[in-house]
């Protein structure tokens, strides 16, 4: 028993060895802004507001109600910075290590497979995306709650009790909630009857009576599944990342998902090359291309079945392999992606329960087998280790991991996209439109690359083709939000504030809660005089985003045009108080000094402002407050 705790306190030491470096890591532009970062119902933590979002709003067209709530409660305990939604991952992964552990041992006594495979399961490199991408909470908090589902289950059938019953089925619903990736739960508790809890016998005379007990007596799980896939069906459908069976036919589906099925086996034996983002081909290629899968599939079916007697955990650790990826193989497409190695994170499980199950046969049959199969097992897990943590140092910010992406995959147009988003955030636009341009080449129907080649070509000062690229953007989706939003900017800047507002108005009926969106309205509607509108609008803006300092800014240039000057010095300050170096804000305030006969306070503004920015029009304000005239009645 010692040498038992020993081995899983190693365990765990590898586990936090190997992902040492998570919870310095960056958020990642790959669905974190959307869930995390840039989500104001997570950045705002855990209220009464964001408790109702989590279960009444989709996220990214997805519904995962739990997932959201964990992110609000990190946001509450930690803070919004990555650091702690990155070390929650790296707990729940822990966790599920442990858990995985107790369940396999508890279910089958055997403690050294259990071991392998729960080692397996804590260092295989293809589990180092759910772990290191804040976006897949999902699936860490989904795999908790399916184990202690498994595990409920299992304490179920060795003493029948509807308290049991009750827990697995509430464990069932919270992995649900997590992540509709469990509809094939059901399935896998049958599974687990067969082996290792050894429920049915299909030797029996009275084996089909048997397994229609065992299948009506889930007929709770089947229905809380079949439940939550129409939801996730309907709310994926209604938020448009369903893919329609017109724009990717069923053979390309089909194609696809068994060109998958043999990447994952590829990848479980060779984890070399992973990247969070494999672009899908959309069409059917020569059958030459996955006939190798097939015959793979076909082969390791057949043995499975002929060895089922003898070796049951070879057939049911396949079938909990081919069953648990079933949803996520691309025969109901939701997303653009061929496969993802964060798809593997569960099903995974039961290929290594071949592999440790199978490594015990062999120690058990051969002479020096134990010794060999110890021997193998470490050498492979220390390779695990060391693979993993190399693939972990690529999740450290965009610019590691898409250009690690893109020297790994092939025609990858969202890795040029999120690469030169990086670029630009980073300063460097050169390469940012050299990527952005790149991506256009392989995906011209991309509205986000449109938009990101627009908004450094707007860094550049080049306007007329930044505009010519919004406008692409619209072209191919019309409904596009920050395309939208930006134009509307660049019309505010010319002075069009009229067509402005239509676009701003656009953007906001596809994101009634796009802060940047409401501040421009705000903006227009102030521009064009129409100021009680502007209030109400920027008012909105700020109980989803109390700390946007454009927000209290505007608001300020609206109090200040209808003589509001308390109200605007105070709405300025809170702007200035959020971005202390905005020369705009600045400005402001200088202006409501002047008019206050505050004139050393005002010159004081203004030279704070013109110190960041020497061309800006403090300047000019600047060298009328020194000769003691005051500028302009409302600021700018």
């Amino acid at each position: 028993m010692s040498r038992n705790k020993a081995a899983i306190g190693v365990l765990l030491a590898a586990v936090f060895i190997v992902f040492r470096a998570v919870p310095g890591h960056d958020f990642i532009n790959f669905d974190d802004n959307s869930y995390v970062s840039e989500n104001h119902y997570v950045r705002n933590g855990l209220t009464a507001e964001s408790f109702r979002a989590a279960f009444t709003e989709t996220f990214n067209g997805h519904w995962h109600p739990f997932t959201m709530l964990s992110y609000m409660l990190d946001t509450t305990v930690f803070g919004p910075g990555p650091g702690g939604y990155h070390f929650t991952n790296l707990l729940l992964h822990a966790a599920n290590t442990l858990v995985l552990l107790f369940l396999l041992h508890n279910i089958t006594g055997a403690f050294w497979p259990s071991y392998l495979v729960a080692s397996l399961f804590a260092l295989h490199p293809a589990h180092v995306e759910p772990v290191a991408w804040i976006a897949s909470r999902k699936d860490l908090l989904s795999t908790l709650f399916f184990l202690l589902t498994m595990q409920a289950h299992a304490a179920y059938a060795r003493n029948p009790k509807r308290a049991t019953y009750a827990i697995a089925s509430v464990c069932l619903v919270l992995g649900l909630l997590s992540k509709a990736m469990l509809v094939t739960v059901p399935a896998v508790l049958l599974l687990m009857d067969y082996w290792p809890l050894r429920r049915i016998d299909f030797a029996s005379e009275v084996r089909w009576r048997t397994a229609a007990k065992l299948v009506s007596e889930k007929w709770l799980y089947f229905v809380i599944a079949i439940a939550f896939s129409s939801v996730t069906v309907f709310t994926q459908s209604h938020a448009g990342t369903m893919t329609s069976f017109e724009d990717l036919p069923l053979s390309a589906r089909l194609f696809n998902a068994m060109r998958a099925y043999g990447d994952y086996l590829r990848i479980a034996v060779w984890p070399a090359g992973l990247a969070p983002f494999y672009p899908h081909s959309g069409r059917v290629e020569s059958l030459m291309t996955i006939l190798p899968a097939i015959s793979t599939l076909a082969l390791i079916t057949a043995v499975s079945i002929l060895l089922a007697r003898r070796a049951p955990f070879l057939i049911v650790g396949w079938l909990f392999f081919l069953g648990t990826l079933l949803p996520v193989s691309g025969l109901m497409q939701a997303g653009i992606q061929s496969y993802a190695d964060r798809y593997t994170y569960v099903p995974f499980i039961g290929l290594f329960i071949i592999g440790a199950w199978g490594a015990r046969d062999v120690a058990y049959r051969w002479k020096f087998g134990a010794r060999v199969v110890t021997s193998a097992s470490a050498a492979v897990l220390v390779l695990c280790a060391v693979l993993s943590d190399q693939q972990t140092n690529y999740w450290k910010d965009d610019i590691a991991l898409f250009e690690h992406t893109l020297g790994v995959t092939e025609k990858n147009h969202v890795a040029h996209m999120i690469l030169g988003n990086a670029y630009s955030k980073t300063g460097r636009i050169d390469e940012a439109i050299v990527q952005f341009r790149a991506g256009i080449a392989i995906g011209p129907l991309d509205a986000d690359l449109h938009t990101g080649l627009a908004i450094a070509l707007g860094v550049t000062s080049n306007l007329p083709a930044s505009r010519k690229e919004y406008l692409e953007a619209l072209r191919i989706n019309p409904g596009h939000v920050i395309a939208n939003t930006n134009v509307g900017a660049l019309l505010d800047m010319q002075g069009d504030h009229t067509e402005a507002v239509s676009f701003f108005e656009r953007a906001l009926e596809v994101r009634p809660d796009f802060v940047p969106a409401l501040n421009g309205l705000g903006f227009s509607l102030s521009e064009l005089g129409r100021h009680a509108e502007a209030e109400d609008v920027l008012n909105r803006g700020l109980t989803i985003d109390p700390a946007h300092s454009n927000l209290h800014k505007s608001l300020g240039l609206v109090y200040a045009r209808t003589g509001r000057d308390a109200e605007a010095n105070a709405a300025f300050h809170r702007a200035l108080n959020l971005n202390p170096d905005d020369p705009d804000t600045l400005n402001s305030l200088g202006v409501l000094a002047a008019h206050a006969s505050h004139m050393d306070e005002a010159i004081g503004y203004f030279e704070r402002a013109v110190a960041i920015d020497p061309e800006h029009a403090a300047a000019a304000n600047l060298e009328q407050a020194r000769r003691d005239t005051v500028p302009e009645a409302v600021p700018k």
